[in-house]
């Protein structure tokens, strides 16, 4: 738990879907960015999205509560950052890995996965160099569509962790580049649903 240490936070309660939970979240994401080395920086320019509780992780909180999960199913909480969706899937019974670039997510990962008195995995984890072997009934994913670039990585990732049968979850909140997510999805056969939860775009993937 280092990164709650060296990250001033506060502890903030939500109502999704019925349901109230509290999560660890930190006071100045922006204090966190001016700190980041060149090293974490990198040349994909990652930033530290995960210091915040941004509208798509909200929207789509609101579907998870939704679905009538079946028990035991594996779920990857993909770009977790705070892990609201993580908890919420694990809360109905799942197993939960929550997976982030940040190690610093990770921690508050972790601690607020033991907040809600939930057990959940964590795992360092680049979309882009899956480890062998990673499989999973379900990946929620939240505002992972913010640039164009993210777009192919992503599908390619899903495509390899998921099962035969398996689907993913992603939000959006509605960027200008979403076409182009759809013109892909048509592209590479991916079968989709697509619905709002207030202004957040969800699609809900199976392969075709």
């Amino acid at each position: 738990m280092q990164a709650l240490d060296q990250h001033p936070h506060r502890l903030e309660s939500f109502q999704v879907g019925g349901q109230e939970l509290k999560l660890h979240v930190p006071l100045d994401p922006d204090a966190i960015f001016f700190a980041m080395t060149e090293e974490e920086f990198g040349e994909e320019e990652r930033l530290p999205h995960w210091a915040r509780l941004w509208p798509g992780a909200l929207g789509l909180a609101e579907f998870v509560t939704s679905i009538d999960w079946q028990p035991g199913l594996r779920v990857l909480d993909l770009g977790c950052g705070l892990a609201l969706n993580g908890i919420l899937a694990a809360r109905a019974g799942t197993k939960v890995v929550a997976a982030d670039w940040f190690v610093d997510a990770l921690d508050f990962a972790s601690a607020n996965a033991k907040l809600n008195d939930v057990e959940m995995q964590v795992m360092h984890l680049d979309w882009n160099h899956p480890p062998p072997g990673l499989e999973f009934d379900c990946v929620l994913g939240a505002d992972l569509l913010y640039e164009v670039r993210n777009h192919q990585p992503v599908l390619n990732f899903l495509n390899t962790v998921l099962t035969r049968h398996g689907r993913a979850i992603l939000s959006d909140h509605g960027r200008p580049h979403l076409p182009q997510f759809r013109e892909l999805l048509a592209k590479k056969q991916w079968k989709y649903q697509e619905s709002m939860q207030g202004s957040i775009h969800i699609f809900d993937l199976a392969r075709s």
